[in-house]
Formats: structure tokens, C-alpha cells, sequence
């Protein structure tokens, strides 16, 4: 008789924050000198110059204005898309940040990537079912890559529906049972991802991302589009930096 596949032997599943022991081996490193803040532009070009696109997407009809604006805010600094969809902001947007309170909270790229391309809110405050399964919704990302902010890629479903997708792919497909399918085989948070990008040299550039995410509207931005609006804030900061200067004369 064959024992039974030990799941675990095949897929171990390793979480995304480091353990304690690994946390109190490391060595204490000296605060380091901190650094002249950055302007957006020059983020932004450095994002760009990395393969990021600029793309301007539309909303769905019921984003919120709040949701809107935080997703313009991570637009301009351009993505980076992936030539089997997965679309990657700049790395200040994969976490949330803010206050405590969710209303203060600039949410996750993932969060806000459902939010904007669907109207989709995970609802925390789900109770497990009657077997004690949890049913907490989460944000799946059916491509296994959790910075991915594709509309296409990102689901709400409940947690052991997400649970589940860890085990997804042992026969090289998608095996996990649940009913919309993951993309891609799992792989855990420390995979290496060897993407292949798509950038503004790519022939026929808008029809491979239509062709990507077919049930969204966006527009290619060119390199140059915010260079108006970045000239602006520049001369706004010297005349900031120049009045400082003259007053503590």
C-alpha cells in the first residue's frame, strides 16, 4: 500500500515574515546617516528607467474618490508589467501605510487594486463556518506574486479558499479545487520570479496589455507626462528652500 503525499514534503510552505530566531541571529547594524529625501520625479525616472510604464487606468463606476486618488498617486510612479499580466507598482505602494484606523490608511496595492478595477472590500469581520474553517475573506492573488496589483489577478474569496491555493500546481497546473483558478503554480513569498517585462520599446505595446487585462480601460502615458507638474513643484520647493534661507537672516 502507498503512503499517503505529504503535501508539506512537496510544497513547504514558508512564511512571508522572518521567525524570531532568525531575527535575534542577525547582527545590530549602526543607524545609518539618513538621507535628503527624494523628489517624485526623480523616483519616478528611476522607476521608469527600470522598465515601469506609465498607464492611466479608468476606474470602476463605484470606486470611491478616496480610492481614486490613492490610485492615481501609485499610477505616477508607472508600473512594471509582466509579459503574462502581472502588473507591479513602485515599491512604497506593496504595503499599507498610515494610521491605525482604516479611513487613515492608505491600504495595500492589492487592496487597492480591487477596490479600484472591481468595488471589492475584504470583509474582516467574517465568523468561521460550522466545521471552524476560517471564512475571513482575504485578497488572493491567483498569480501567487503578492506585490502584484493587476485587476485580473487580484480575488476576494474566503481564507481557506486562499489557504488551499499554497498547495496549487504539484502536477505543473492548477489543482487546487477552487473554483476560479490560479494563473500560475505556487511558489512562496522568497521566490525569484524571472519575469520577463514588457516596456516602452515593446512593439505593439497597448495591445499585449489589452490583451492582458481585457476588462479594463487605460491609456499609455508617455515618459515625459508629468514633467510640467514636476517643474512646478521644483521651483515651489527652491522658493520654499530660499525663503527659509532669507528668514533666519
Amino acid at each position: 500500500m502507498n503512503s499517503p503525499i505529504v503535501l508539506e514534503q512537496w510544497y513547504p510552505i514558508v512564511m512571508s515574515k522572518r521567525t524570531r530566531e532568525e531575527l535575534e541571529e542577525e547582527e545590530i547594524e549602526e543607524p545609518k546617516e539618513s538621507k535628503p529625501r527624494r523628489s517624485e520625479a526623480d523616483v519616478r525616472n528611476e522607476h521608469i528607467d527600470e522598465g515601469a510604464i506609465l498607464i492611466e487606468f479608468e476606474p470602476h463606476p463605484n470606486a470611491s474618490k478616496q480610492v481614486i486618488t490613492w490610485w492615481r498617486g501609485m499610477e505616477k510612479y508607472g508600473f512594471k508589467v509582466s509579459d503574462d499580466g502581472c502588473l507591479i507598482p513602485h515599491k512604497q505602494y506593496w504595503g499599507s501605510k498610515g494610521g491605525k484606523e482604516e479611513k487613515k490608511t492608505r491600504p495595500s496595492c492589492r487592496s487597492l487594486s480591487s477596490q479600484f478595477f472591481n468595488d471589492k472590500v475584504a470583509d474582516r469581520d467574517r465568523s468561521p463556518n460550522n466545521e471552524g474553517w476560517p471564512c475571513t475573506e482575504t485578497y488572493s492573488h491567483l498569480c501567487h506574486v503578492w506585490n502584484c496589483a493587476s485587476g485580473e489577478h487580484i480575488h476576494v474569496e474566503e481564507q481557506w479558499k486562499n489557504v488551499k491555493r499554497n498547495y496549487c500546481g504539484l502536477q505543473d497546473k492548477c489543482n487546487c479545487s477552487n473554483k476560479t483558478k490560479c494563473i500560475r503554480m505556487y511558489h512562496n513569498s522568497f521566490w525569484d520570479w524571472k519575469f520577463n517585462y514588457l516596456d516602452y520599446d515593446t512593439p505593439k505595446l497597448k495591445y499585449k496589455i489589452q490583451k492582458l487585462m481585457p476588462d479594463y480601460k487605460f491609456k499609455i502615458l508617455p515618459k515625459n507626462h508629468y514633467i510640467n507638474e514636476d517643474l512646478k513643484r521644483s521651483n515651489r520647493t527652491l522658493r520654499k528652500k530660499k525663503d527659509k534661507s532669507q528668514n533666519k537672516k
